[in-house]
Order: structure tokens, then sequence, then C-alpha cells
């Protein structure tokens, strides 16, 4: 790929366009504000591949700011089955809509047809969910918002979301009854240092289905004198397992698989 400027750029880099062999480019109009964490950071703005066709992207404005194109985050997109809303003054196909937080959350995505807007996906949060040690039960710091449930306003279904104490991610449970959920475990490390892992997987397909568990082994003892497992083995819930070894440069050197 080359960058350079196209017709219309100015050529002190505000333009940014990158341009592929085929002929398609992208254009670089959205810079991170001074307040956003990715400040002076460049987003493609708008897509066109080798045919013509493009697809133009908007950003919501940074904190503090109202230009749009100001921050990371997708406010608008903008293709061929656009429509046309009257009080932005402009066409667009999807719009981003986000909470009011110091660092927002997506909290929904609407779809804009034949002149009329639709919800296509809300998000739901926990919010001042109290931020817990797995290693120390009770003690807190601070609170943070959790994503809860993810809803879809035209089918009229949910996903949910639920945690741990600790606040690692317990279960999540699918509109037609199915379940995927996480036990953790302790890994000790070189330094003495503890992370965690997960220990069991678990899934069920439907609300009749009886759980099936996935279980995760590593050497413990071998990696408290490490910084990675060496060896990492999933056993299927048909007792069948896979195992995995890696050397000291952390590369796969070898798998082994043992059927029940």
């Amino acid at each position: 790929m080359i960058a350079e400027p196209i017709a219309g750029c100015a050529h002190d880099g505000s333009c940014r366009p990158l341009w592929s062999n085929d002929g398609s480019f992208r254009e670089f109009l959205c810079e991170a504000g001074l307040l956003e964490e990715d400040a002076g950071t460049y987003y493609p703005t708008l897509i066109q591949d080798s045919n013509g066709n493009q697809v133009v992207i908007r950003y919501a404005p940074a904190r503090q700011m109202a230009e749009l194109n100001t921050s990371a985050r997708v406010f608008e997109v903008e293709d061929v089955r656009a429509g046309f809303e009257v009080a932005a003054g402009r066409y667009w196909t999807y719009r981003f809509g986000y909470s009011a937080e110091t660092i927002p959350h997506l909290q929904s995505i609407t779809l804009l047809q034949a002149g009329v807007q639709k919800q296509l996906l809300g998000f739901g949060f926990s919010t001042g969910v109290a931020l817990q040690s797995p290693w120390s039960p009770g003690a807190t710091d601070g609170t943070s918002n959790f994503l809860s449930a993810v809803a879809s306003s035209q089918e009229g279904t949910a996903t949910y979301l639920d945690y741990f104490q600790s606040n690692e991610l317990r279960r999540v449970f699918f509109p037609l009854g199915g379940e995927i959920g996480w036990d953790y475990s302790d890994s000790r490390w070189l330094g003495d240092r503890y992370l965690r892992d997960v220990q069991y997987r678990y899934l069920k397909f439907s609300p009749t289905d009886t759980q099936k568990t996935w279980a995760f082994w590593h050497h413990d003892a071998g990696d408290a004198l490490r910084s990675f497992h060496a060896v990492t083995a999933l056993t299927d819930p048909d007792g069948s397992d896979k195992v995995w070894y890696l050397n000291a440069a952390r590369r796969a050197t070898s798998d082994q698989e043992r059927y029940a």
C-alpha cells in the first residue's frame, strides 16, 4: 500500500488517504481529541473499493467537544442503503448510541430504513458494581459498570450475562435457553505472581440439554518457575483430551491427542 494526497486533501496530513494497488483507498479524517485515551490517533472515515463503492464512517464527539470525528467511537455508518434524516440533515444507515460516562459504553445500535428508525440492539449495564479481588473477598477498590444484557428489539429476545462476586464472567444465557459458563482457578508464576485462569468451561445447547464440561489442566509446579504455561491439557466431555507443549521460546513444539 502507499499513502499519498488525493484531490481536495491538504498536504499537512489532515486527509491521510491510504491507497491500495487495486485502486481502493481509505481516507482518515477523524483524529481523536486531546482528552481521549488515544489522542492524536487517526481513524478511517471513508472506504472505497476498486469499483467505486463507498462506505462513510462518522465518529462521535470527543469528551468536552461537540464536533463529530474527534473520537474512536463509531457514531454513524452510511452505505448504499442509507436513509435521509431531516433533523440531522444527512444520510446514514446505522447509528450507535453511547452512555454519558467519562469513558462511554455502547448502549444501542439503530437502523434508518425508508425514513424510519429501528433499534436493532440495546445494551444493558449493571452500574456501580464494586470491584473486588478474587484473592481478597470483601475488599473493594472502587466501582465500575458491567454489561448485563444484550436485547434484540426486532426479535424481542435478550442475552443475559452473570458475574461472580470477583467480577469474573460466570454465565451467558442465550435467548433460546442455551448457556455457556466458566469457573476459574489461580495460577502461580515466576516471581510469586498470581493470575486467574479458566479451569472449567460449561455448555448447554438448550434448557433440557445435559450440561457438558471441558476441563483445563496446566503443569502448576513447573509454571511457578516460568512466566507461561509450558503444558496445557484440555479434556472433553467424553473424557478424551489434547495436550499442547511449548518450549522456552513459547513456541508450540508438539501436541498429543488421547481418546476416551
